[in-house]
């Protein structure tokens, strides 16, 4: 069974991001029009289709995902590279129809949120179209996902609902109608969208600026204690084989930062009741004093996912020194200073991770700073970087 939404376990939220909410909903708008303000020479139109929140004015622009801070630096630079810029929100009515006027599109279009790509790219035959790929090809990411759930019943006897599979995607018309593609990630990421027959531009993803490695974040680490962060989607995300696992390590301290849908808090009540070191955190904001201390006392992040883009829960860990421990999937090279999951199963897992929590605290230390190091690659400043460069190589085609 396929659904469109998770049942989430519902969170406990402040008055003020209550208040936030509703002046956002009140605020937004899902088109701006001839945004310019970082334009000093008009020489094009682009249109990008995205997320209008972080472009809207009269509400707290609190910091919740990458990806707001990156979209409104992708205007800046459209900006000052000569374009005026139309931002269209996902979730923008199809009754708006653009006129050819653009020489640029840009916009996502591999996931459920990004169905109207392929509509706009069609209703602007003059401009270069730019498929912005925040995550793998659609069509071998149903598949991972629907592997991951076929695993569990198998393993468990026990059918949950599929949750974040990319429908309304129609894939081949998108490849044929794509010009280039802006891909996250890395090579398996890449490598997911050969079938596209495109020119691949590779850029990096930011992550806070406020997220540093201090002398606590990197006294304090203990080998024995697992940090999971992630977004929604728990069996995509491995969480359900990390409980299996860390229930047989008892020793061992897996902390759990990310929403439960009910139906699988539901199938691991009873585990959960009786694993004490497993520690349920539920969305823990990464300013929060909360992920301070948990990124403090965690030597490594874990996330064994069958699908990303770039795992940027992964990246503002590192930043925090964390050393990584993920599958290849999750879109980031760690092979100088983070370990890979290459096997899934539950003994493999139980092995591996037993074998992370013996590393004395010098050889920690030495990974925490060599994953601080590389974690460098995922600042704003190189968002930008990688992003310009990606869009002047792409504009040099025309």
């Amino acid at each position: 069974m396929l659904i469109d939404k998770p049942f989430i376990m519902p969170l406990t939220l402040s008055p003020a991001t209550i208040y936030n909410h509703l002046l956002l909903s009140l605020a937004k708008k899902t088109v701006i029009l001839n945004y310019h303000k970082y334009c000093p020479h008009r020489l094009g139109h682009a249109m990008l289709y995205y997320k209008t929140d972080s472009l809207t004015s009269g509400y707290w622009h609190e910091y919740l995902h990458t990806n707001q801070w990156e979209i409104a630096e992708k205007v800046r630079i459209l900006n000052q590279l000569g374009y005026w810029v139309d931002i269209i929100d996902r979730g923008a009515s199809t009754n708006w129809q653009p006129d050819d006027i653009y020489q640029l599109f840009i916009g996502i279009g591999i996931d459920g949120s990004g169905h109207h790509y392929l509509r706009l790219a069609k209703q602007v035959p003059s401009a270069i179209k730019v498929l912005y790929a925040t995550s793998s090809n659609p069509d071998e990411r149903n598949q991972f996902v629907k592997q991951r759930y076929s695993d569990f019943e198998q393993r468990t006897g026990h059918a949950l609902p599929i949750y974040r599979t990319a429908e309304n995607i129609n894939t081949s018309q998108t490849a044929q109608i794509t010009d280039h593609i802006i891909c996250v990630g890395n090579h398996v990421t890449n490598h997911t969208f050969k079938s596209f027959n495109r020119p691949i531009h590779k850029i990096f993803l930011s992550t806070s600026p406020r997220l540093v490695l201090d002398y606590a974040a990197y006294q304090e680490k203990k080998s024995h204690n697992f940090l999971f962060l992630s977004g929604a989607g728990n069996i995509l995300k491995g969480l359900d084989l990390l409980l299996e696992t860390f229930a047989k390590l008892p020793h061992l301290n897996l902390y759990v930062c990310t929403a439960l849908e009910s139906a699988f808090v539901q199938h691991y009540s009873r585990l959960l009741a009786q694993t004490p070191n497993i520690h349920i955190e539920n969305f823990v904001r990464i300013h929060s004093e909360r992920f301070r201390y948990l990124t403090n006392i965690c030597g490594y992040v874990i996330l064994p996912s069958c699908t990303e883009g770039c795992a940027t829960s992964v990246t503002s860990s590192m930043r925090r020194g964390l050393v990584p421990v993920v599958t290849r999937q999750c879109g980031i090279d760690v092979e100088n200073f983070g370990h890979y999951i290459d096997d899934i199963s539950i003994p493999g897992l139980s092995t591996q991770i037993s074998q992370l929590a013996t590393v004395n605290s010098t050889q920690l230390r030495e990974r925490v700073a060599l994953s601080y190091q590389a974690s460098a690659q995922y600042t704003q400043r190189a968002f930008s970087v990688s992003f310009t460069q990606a869009l002047l190589s792409i504009l040099k085609t025309t």
